[in-house]
């Protein structure tokens, strides 16, 4: 008869398994300062260093006791960023983490610093094989990397313009004009995501929000570091800056700007261009304004473009004033009777362009809904002690024949000169 035999089993006691994950360098939590821009500790310097280590002990001595941290098998190291609840599966490089291998002993190294909108999941995963037991124990670990914000904010403004009034010459065409302010923390600058900026215009009473259809002298900023606005659209304009770091409101911070148009001291009179001096052969009289500006502006050329200009002339000291109309120059016939003539002039400043409002209130447009604009002496039809308005002849005598269409106006009445000054519009 055949034996029958059931095999016998020995029964080993179960290792002694302890496994952790040692912090060789940097930490897991970082501080970013806003003052300096700067991460603590800064992983570009400081990485954090991991390393897996596995103790084992062995309760009938087989194997000694000791660390068996190289044995382990499939180990596999996950690095994975988290951003706005999305996932992305980061992969080893110089600017993210490098894995040591077995000769490293797995050691991971993790060089990115991590922003505050940030986090990182570190996981960690491993084998160990006992080939007298004949089983594998699996090891694992993970690790959230994030940062917190050091926030310390002494703040303050820093501007380009320090004084507070601009005075824009009109004699110096800047076009757009920049107001530039900065928010510093500290002595560095705070990031723009970091702050908060607001433009208000003076309304009379109060600071209000900037308008960008009815405000035509802003071109853009008014939420920004820097507002841009445009010179000739500015009469007279009052703004204010507002400025503060988006985690602490209270600490606001103000900058005031008036912002005129400047004409400063000029000088206008009339002078002859030719037909001062009256021979038989004189049969014309040529006439011209001349403006002479501040400082080193010296002689303005087009002075129409800065003012509005009326010429005037008489035959005689005696003989009362003839409007010649709204021009820089004149030139027409000399009269027969000319005996010490003289010319004359009235020159006034121009307000920036500025809509048409019609008697009812309503804003003149064209057809695209834009306003359109127009410049208009800042001051009433005054005469001085040489141009006595009682005496100033609206039509020209006869013998005033004028040469160019510039003088048309001054066949009209004053009213009639006043009217059409006012529809010398231009659609900018």
């Amino acid at each position: 008869m055949k034996i029958h035999s059931n095999g016998g089993y020995v029964i080993h006691p179960p290792l002694s398994f302890t496994f952790s994950m040692v912090e060789l360098g940097g930490a897991s939590v970082q501080k970013y300062s806003s003052i300096d821009d700067e991460y603590s500790p800064d992983r570009s310097l400081t990485p954090y260093v991991l390393k897996p280590k596995l103790e084992i002990s062995d309760p009938e001595n087989k194997i000694p006791t000791g660390e068996y941290t190289s044995r382990l098998v499939n180990v596999k190291w996950n690095v994975t960023l988290w951003q706005n609840g999305k996932s992305l599966l980061l992969t080893e490089g110089d600017d993210t983490f490098t894995n040591a291998g077995k000769v490293g002993g797995y050691m991971l190294t993790f060089n990115r610093n991590v922003k505050l909108t940030e986090s990182i999941h570190i996981e960690f995963s491993a084998d160990y094989y006992d080939e007298t037991r004949k089983n594998t124990s699996q090891f694992t670990w993970e690790k959230w990397l994030n940062t917190i914000a050091e926030d310390e904010y002494k703040t303050s403004l820093q501007y380009e313009r320090q004084a507070g009034k601009l005075n824009l010459s009109v004699f110096k065409d800047r076009g757009n004009v920049h107001i530039n302010v900065q928010l510093l923390n500290g002595e560095k600058e705070l990031a723009d995501d970091l702050s908060v900026y607001l433009w208000e215009k003076w309304d009379g009473s109060k600071y209000v929000a900037i308008s960008e259809t009815d405000d035509l002298w802003y071109v853009s900023g008014k939420d920004s570091k820097n507002l841009v606005v445009e010179q000739q659209y500015i009469n007279k304009v009052k703004i204010r800056i507002t400025a503060y770091p988006k985690a602490v409101p209270a600490q606001k911070h103000y900058k005031s700007y008036f912002l005129r148009r400047y004409y400063g001291q000029w000088d206008a009179d009339a002078d002859y261009t030719f037909g001062k001096y009256i021979s038989d052969e004189t049969t014309k009289i040529g006439i011209e304004a001349n403006v002479v500006g501040p400082g080193a502006s010296g002689d303005i050329k087009n002075p129409t473009k800065y003012f509005d200009i009326e010429l005037f002339f008489r035959k005689s000291s005696k003989s009362p004033w003839q409007s010649l109309g709204y021009s820089g120059k004149a030139v027409f016939e000399r009269p027969a009777d000319a005996d010490d003539h003289e010319p004359g002039i009235i020159t006034r400043q121009l307000t920036a362009f500025e809509p048409i409002e019609l008697p009812n209130g309503t804003i003149l447009c064209d057809d695209d809904g834009n306003p359109i604009v127009a410049q208009f002496p800042i001051s009433s039809r005054e005469v001085g002690e040489e141009l006595k308005l009682k005496d100033i002849i609206a039509t020209p005598a006869s013998g005033l024949v004028f040469e160019t269409t510039e003088n048309i106006q001054a066949m009209m009445t004053n009213e009639q000169i006043y009217k059409q000054q006012k529809s010398l519009v231009s659609n900018e």
